[in-house]
């Protein structure tokens, strides 16, 4: 089955990290941008054909205007197995893990995926059911990172979450009725970050199998940030205290 991801980076990121995957690039007549250049280089090392095609082609394609004139036709995204992902985890220490309790936003998703490989985290955990799925939008979204950063797709988040605290990471829970602030715990051990869905927060089961739970500290009328934002304040935390002890690789 073959897919589509849209967008310079995202295609160049596909590109650098797996181009046994994509079929065919398509670009825009009229693509000006330097980094077509790249790509269009990238592409030929690798024998990829690319062709040339009317702008509103490729809109009618990707089904949006935003694809900055490139598109790659590329094989049925793979999601990667826990065995893996706990492996590349297992391979940084301390590790780190972003599980999402049925997120629906596909720009949420990307930019999580974004976050995780920003912030050296090894891979995201989605469940299978009552959760976004990657798509075109969430591959824009995630600038590239998606080629970089194993998703996961599991059958139970409860039975995933005590599988992982039985291979040694703590399970922290993102919850603005959390007493203690993220601020106040020592984010340097092997940890997974739980983060709900948009509208609800996390399920009671999900929010029981967590360790702690912690809030984002915040002063404005606004008491809650969309999961993508706290998940971009949290890592950026869990970063700055590896780093701070020295425990950041």
């Amino acid at each position: 089955m073959t897919e589509i991801i849209y967008g310079i980076k995202p295609v160049l990121s596909a590109l650098k990290a797996d181009p046994s995957g994509i079929k065919e690039i398509l670009i825009s007549r009229k693509q000006t941008d330097p980094l077509t250049s790249q790509l269009i280089s990238e592409a030929r090392k690798y024998r990829i054909k690319c062709v040339t095609v009317p702008r509103k082609a490729l809109t009618k394609r990707a089904g949006t205007d935003k694809h900055q004139g490139v598109l790659a036709m590329v094989k049925e995204y793979r999601y990667a197995d826990l065995e893996t992902i706990l492996e590349a985890a297992n391979s940084t220490f301390p590790p780190l893990m972003v599980a999402l309790d049925e997120i629906q936003d596909p720009r949420n998703l990307g930019a999580i995926i974004r976050c995780v490989n920003a912030f050296g985290g090894q891979g995201v955990i989605l469940p299978k059911d009552r959760s976004v799925s990657v798509s075109p939008t969430v591959a824009k979204t995630s600038a590239g990172a998606l080629s970089f950063t194993p998703v996961v797709k599991v059958t139970n988040l409860v039975n995933t979450l005590k599988k992982l605290k039985e291979s040694g990471f703590w399970i922290l829970g993102l919850d603005t009725g959390a007493e203690k602030s993220l601020y106040e715990l020592d984010l340097t051990v092997p940890l997974v970050v739980v983060v709900g869905s948009e509208s609800k927060g996390m399920r009671r089961l999900v929010k029981e199998s967590c360790d702690f739970l912690a809030r984002i500290p915040m002063l404005g009328e606004i008491d809650s940030l969309n999961a993508s934002a706290a998940t971009a304040v949290t890592l950026s935390e869990v970063l700055r205290q590896r780093i701070s002890r020295g425990s950041a690789k």
